[in-house]
């Protein structure tokens, strides 16, 4: 677009040439490119963004500079609610964080109304040692920090780290559905007479992992067990 009427005429054409006669205001009004642009005399004006055109009139037949040109009367709508750039980017991290925030709040609620639970009490039943060195609430309070340290891991990245590889904020993704998995079972691991001192030193995901490979561990050899039974009966 341009202020210049004769640029306009120059580009629209020599065979039925068209003119878009467009009307802006203070707030539909794009920026210009003069002082930018290599061609500083035609005098450019971009589109503001999230905008549209509306016809606002009849077409008129005029005759401009000798040429009889087509004439169109428009106006800019500018969306005015759209969210900006950064906005747009930066509403995949919040809602990413949001969900780890609430997934945090879950899970520290859910340990803290595990401490009166009867598996707690029948863990400390047995031993002794375990409730004169309160390793039930110590161990809440290690899980609860490592979990609030995965929420400050992932607040600590930017809005464009979520948005520049797909792959990276599908791991960061898979993470967070697995917290609330790797913090109930390292506290549910303790409840089955792992030792508190140890286990407090490993990470959730190391847990976990080990917790998962014992169960693939017993499905392998339940298996075994079960090819074997089949051949004897045979």
């Amino acid at each position: 677009t341009t202020e210049d009427l004769s640029a306009a005429v120059f580009y629209a054409g020599t065979n039925m040439p068209t003119v878009f006669k467009i009307s802006v205001g203070a707030v539909d009004r794009g920026a210009s490119l003069e002082r930018l642009s290599q061609y500083r005399g035609e005098k450019e004006i971009l589109y503001p963004p999230m905008s549209y055109l509306e016809v606002t009139g009849e077409t008129r037949m005029v005759t401009i500079r000798g040429k009889v040109t087509r004439v169109v009367s428009l106006s800019v709508n500018a969306n005015q609610t759209c969210g900006t750039i950064e906005e747009m980017l930066g509403s995949r991290r919040g809602l990413h964080v949001a969900m780890l925030e609430n997934y945090e709040l879950e899970i520290k609620g859910e340990l803290e109304g595990r401490l009166d639970s009867e598996e707690v009490k029948e863990r400390l039943a047995h031993d002794s040692l375990a409730g004169f060195y309160d390793h039930h609430t110590k161990m809440v309070a290690v899980i609860s920090e490592e979990v609030e340290t995965v929420v400050r891991r992932h607040k600590a990245r930017s809005a464009e780290w979520y948005n520049e590889d797909d792959g990276q904020f599908e791991s960061a993704l898979r993470e967070a559905m697995q917290l609330k998995k790797m913090a109930l079972g390292k506290f549910q691991h303790w409840l089955e007479g792992a030792n508190a001192v140890a286990l407090a030193t490993e990470p959730m995901h190391v847990v976990r992992r080990r917790a998962l490979a014992e169960v693939h561990r017993q499905l392998k050899d339940a298996q075994g067990r079960g090819g074997r039974g089949a051949a004897a009966m045979e």
